[in-house]
């Protein structure tokens, strides 16, 4: 980046300039800037622009030769072409012998830097990454923005801000337009004002569900469950992104038990030094029990089902109903030398107060799934027993007492009511 600032500032372009990476508002703040200085406003034929994998090499090579019509230099844009990750023959033999009159751009979000073409390019010009920013440098791009709008903010409203938006520059520019909007007239922004407008990422909603489950808080994790198959999330990227929540957890949790710090844990798992503070804190919630996830798909019917082990966080069972999912995971168990505890198989009786109740239909049964106050498990009542059937008049804040077979798998048998 300092080189295509250098070049822009004495006016000296190269002939090639290859601007690749994840950070895609940066990239195009790059890309912009380039263009204003190496072209005149306004010239249309010295200036080209293309963009996809259909790019012709032969045609880009064609007008790369053509000389500039009454100008310095001819400016050719190429962008997302794939040459740079698939190597191109034509492409990487013109990189070596461009005209001294043509400056090609080429801004590409994947490369491989192996290939014979992006060595030519680089060799040619100029190659800059723009990959994810460092947590120091959006803070203090935002307090730059922040400053110019004569606007104040706490330290801790700036990691909430962060937080909720992630690190992609361009999220962030968007998200701190509304938040500048919606602060018209305020010297401070408060905690409260980002919570009001600023959009959480699906990342930061799968964190609050595993927050939920690590606090025994059936009702608020199925709740916000629901919320994202109500926003159209696929249910397999949900477990996905569960199961990676799980797997930073387990890295956090070992890795502190070792002694290793916050700072120290953000760096080793890659994750910004707040985010470690707060997967440290999460992870005292979990010990190594296994966790059921049924996964619905838009019609709230059940496709799936996914029992993941918190803390061997590689352990996944995967089964088509409740039963296959728990045999698949004790397989696991077995074969890792654990088995399940000596709880399973016995019956009890529970009452309470219902904290959320939901019907879902599995393989064309319908079942109720149940959440009392202050429980941790989550019962299970097949309508395929008739004698259950009254549970359809059930709703939340009645109460409940029925008898039921404990399971450590997560998932209780309710057998009677009572």
């Amino acid at each position: 980046m300092k080189t295509i600032d250098e070049d822009i500032k004495n006016g000296t372009f190269r002939q090639c300039y290859l601007l690749y990476g994840e950070e895609t508002y940066l990239k195009n703040q790059y890309r912009d800037k380039l263009m204003r200085a190496a072209a005149a406003q306004g010239d249309t034929m010295n200036v080209s622009s293309f963009e996809g994998k259909d790019v012709s090499p032969a045609g880009l090579v064609d007008l790369a030769e053509t000389l500039p019509f009454f100008a310095e230099r001819r400016v050719i844009l190429v962008q997302d072409s794939g040459f740079f990750k698939n190597s191109n023959d034509k492409i990487t033999d013109y990189l070596s012998d461009i005209s001294p009159s043509t400056c090609l751009i080429f801004v590409e979000s994947e490369v491989d830097k192996r290939t014979k073409a992006f060595k030519a390019a680089k060799k040619a010009g100029a190659a800059a990454e723009f990959g994810i920013q460092k947590e120091a440098l959006i803070t203090r791009w935002i307090l730059g923005r922040l400053a110019k709008e004569h606007k104040k903010i706490t330290r801790d409203t700036m990691q909430f801000f962060i937080a909720r938006t992630g690190f992609d520059m361009g999220n962030i520019d968007k998200e701190l337009e509304k938040l500048l909007c919606y602060t018209l007239g305020n010297d401070v922004i408060e905690t409260a004002d980002v919570a009001a407008v600023v959009t959480a990422r699906l990342e930061n909603r799968i964190f609050e569900m595993v927050d939920a489950i690590a606090g025994h808080r059936q009702a608020k994790a199925l709740e916000l469950y629901s919320d994202l198959l109500a926003l159209k999330e696929a249910p397999m990227r949900i477990l996905y992104l569960l199961i990676r929540q799980f797997r930073i957890l387990a890295e956090t949790k070992e890795l502190a038990a070792k002694g290793c710090g916050a700072s120290e844990i953000a760096q080793k798992i890659k994750v910004p030094e707040f985010a470690a503070r707060k997967n440290m804190a999460q992870a005292k919630g979990f010990l190594g029990q296994g966790l059921l996830l049924a996964l619905k798909d838009g019609a709230g019917l059940v496709k799936k089902y996914a029992m993941v082990n918190v803390q061997k966080y590689q352990w996944v069972a995967i089964g088509d109903t409740v039963q296959e999912c728990e045999k698949e995971y004790v397989k696991l168990l077995t074969t890792s030398g654990i088995t399940k505890g000596e709880t399973a198989g016995v019956f009890e009786q529970a009452k309470g107060k219902i904290a959320s109740i939901a019907p879902v239909v599995i393989e064309g049964t319908t079942h109720y799934y149940i959440c009392l106050e202050k429980s941790d498990e989550i019962f299970d009542v097949n309508l395929s027993d008739t004698t259950l059937v009254e549970v359809v008049k059930y709703a939340v804040g009645d109460m409940i007492s029925f008898e039921y077979e404990v399971a450590e798998s997560g998932l209780c048998t309710v057998l009677s009511l009572q």
